[in-house]
């Protein structure tokens, strides 16, 4: 699958059809659609910082931060930190 294609099934998801959720979601890591600033910030959550030390860490806003944390929370699917960190494991990136 090419990039566009499962961005085009992403947004299929976003507008209530129902998908292969975790297989669609391995792909979009494997090809790339997880950003490397959105990977550094999953691995420092993993590490437990807060987002004020990710930002400061970073040298970016606390906004900044949450604005990341919220697209991967969308890509991965989830709804919170903890679970942001363990679906990353499961999907082999951290």
């Amino acid at each position: 699958m090419v990039k566009h294609e499962l961005l085009s099934v992403r947004q299929t998801e976003f507008f209530g059809e129902r998908v292969a959720g975790s297989a669609i979601r391995r792909l979009m890591v494997e090809h790339g659609l997880l950003s490397g600033r959105e990977t550094e910030i999953l691995r420092r959550v993993s590490r437990g910082f807060s987002n004020q030390e990710i930002a400061e860490q970073l040298s970016i806003a606390v906004g900044t931060t949450k604005g990341h944390l919220h697209r991967i929370f969308g890509k991965l699917d989830v709804r919170n930190r903890t679970a942001a960190v363990a679906k990353a494991r499961e999907l082999g990136l951290l």
